[in-house]
């Protein structure tokens, strides 16, 4: 089964990917168990549950197994996953990419662990790879996107069966636990978007909101470039968030994938110095995966692409339309 028609991705659900990811973790585990990491959300949120209510409710049930081990076991698994996933899929997207070469994948590799992003999670305790493992098993991994819905949702607007799922997914949550997202998006407005390090449009500006949703409709079916145009369209961010942007480190080489990684340096800039020029500056490096990624930008054969979202959303309107003609409702 593909991921999306698009060839440049590799075909999903993978699952070595995921088995090398869950091995991988296993060892990163080990390496970083006794590394002096905080791991502040996880030991006093995930552990203590007193986070559930900020989650969708299916993914602290999830993570149930490893809060219930002992603080510092769960925790260093959660960061060795984090470490081994970023790696693997930035390695993984780099062999597809680019078969001929091992260079761009092994670049990809080292770019995406000798970055501050990833040591930002594994030193708060957060659960972004949820998303990338996800990520690598649409469109049985979907549940998962909703680890961190502002982002991780987006990918799934790349097909048409992955909506379906999410929307099924969404209903079934409604059915059981009620209306959620009305709490969840409570606590994030009134919670995180206040925090010093938020950078979403609501604490920058409305036209980052409007620019990111003009980048959604010229964005293709690549999940990556979804979840980058996703980024400018949500009212909450946080730096730590792009690592779920990093394996784009894999579908770059030469001058583009190092462009990517400097430009993903800065994000412990904006831990450091949170003030909005410094966080405006951050946004480059968003921007440069939904720019590098595009399989073109000369407007013209942008616009020619079926697989553009507009493009998709026109053909989803007429195609409902001829439906409802032919019922001689219109």
């Amino acid at each position: 089964m593909k991921l999306r028609d698009d060839k440049s991705l590799p075909p999903t659900p993978d699952w070595l990917a995921l088995i090398t990811m869950l091995v991988g973790g296993g060892i990163c585990a080990l390496l970083v168990y006794n590394a002096p990491l905080l791991g502040h959300d996880w030991m006093v949120g995930f552990v203590r549950q007193t986070f559930d209510y900020q989650y969708p409710p299916w993914v602290t049930l999830i993570l149930r197994p490893l809060t219930s081990l002992p603080p510092r076991i769960g925790l260093a698994v959660m960061n060795g996953l984090t470490l081994s996933s970023v790696a693997v899929l930035s390695y993984r997207y780099a062999r597809h990419t680019f078969p001929a070469s091992y260079a761009p994948a092994i670049l990809a590799l080292l770019f995406a662990l000798f970055n501050p992003i990833p040591w930002m999670i594994l030193w708060l305790g957060q659960i972004e790879v949820m998303v990338l493992l996800g990520l690598a098993i649409l469109p049985v991994g979907i549940p998962l996107l909703f680890a961190k819905p502002h982002l991780g949702l987006w990918a799934g607007l790349g097909s048409r069966r992955d909506c379906v799922w999410m929307t099924i997914m969404l209903v079934i949550s409604l059915v059981m636990w009620g209306i959620w997202p009305v709490s969840l998006l409570s606590q994030t407005l009134g919670y995180r978007v206040p925090h010093p390090t938020s950078m979403g449009w609501s604490t920058l500006h409305p036209v980052i909101g409007v620019m990111g949703l003009v980048l959604l409709l010229f964005t293709t079916r690549d999940p990556l470039r979804l979840m980058a145009a996703g980024s400018f369209v949500s009212p909450f961010l946080m730096p730590y968030h792009y690592y779920i942007l990093l394996p784009a480190l894999g579908r770059t080489r030469g001058y583009r994938q190092l462009a990517l990684w400097l430009a993903s340096q800065w994000m412990i800039v904006v831990a450091g110095m949170p003030i909005i020029p410094i966080k405006m500056v951050a946004l480059v490096f968003p921007l440069l995966v939904w720019a590098t990624l595009a399989p073109t930008l000369r407007p013209r054969a942008m616009l020619a692409d079926p697989d553009l979202f507009l493009n998709r959303i026109r053909a989803t309107l007429r195609d409902a339309r001829l439906r409802l003609a032919r019922r001689g409702l219109l």
